[in-house]
């Protein structure tokens, strides 16, 4: 019995922290599911803009260095 009492102590300490670092990276990290949401969300807002189009790249170069500055 004594030799299995830190084996059962090393076993049940080790899930506590495993079951803590699942619970922390929960908190910290979204989900995937409400990664994928966000990502559709941001997808769906960019279609309903209007994209601006520029007739050459000199109107590109351009429109870019404006928003450099």
């Amino acid at each position: 019995m004594e030799r299995l009492v830190p084996k059962i102590e090393s076993r049940i300490s080790s899930k506590i922290v495993l079951r803590i670092i699942d619970a922390l990276n929960e908190e910290l990290y979204p989900s995937e599911d409400m990664i994928r949401k966000e990502f559709v969300i941001e997808i769906e807002k960019t279609e309903k803009e209007k994209g601006k189009t520029f007739k050459n790249i000199v109107e590109l170069e351009s429109y870019l260095k404006g928003l450099a500055e």
